[in-house]
């Protein structure tokens, strides 16, 4: 996915960090600058907001954000892999 054409309303997941608890929410804005070319405002369900999104966030091993349904597909991945693990040990 190229996710420097993100559009308003993608659904996003926040992994959060050892400050930040992980949520659920849209991209709310498409912004740019004289700095970079593509940015995002990105509104949390429970209120917060973050103001300027680079598209590498949603990118490589240490993601801070996912669009939605990506990470929907890769959590279901992971429990299968996890199912399939704990039959083969009972």
């Amino acid at each position: 996915m190229d996710y420097k054409t993100l559009k308003i309303g993608t659904k996003v997941f926040y992994t959060g960090d050892q400050a930040n608890i992980e949520g659920l929410g849209e991209i709310v804005e498409v912004k740019q600058d004289q700095w970079y070319p593509v940015f995002y405002k990105i509104a949390l369900e429970d209120g917060r907001i973050w103001n300027h999104t680079m598209p590498s966030a949603f990118e490589g091993s240490g993601k801070r954000f996912w669009v939605l349904e990506e990470y929907n597909e890769y959590r279901n991945k992971q429990m299968e892999a996890l199912q399939k693990h704990l039959k083969s040990i009972k």
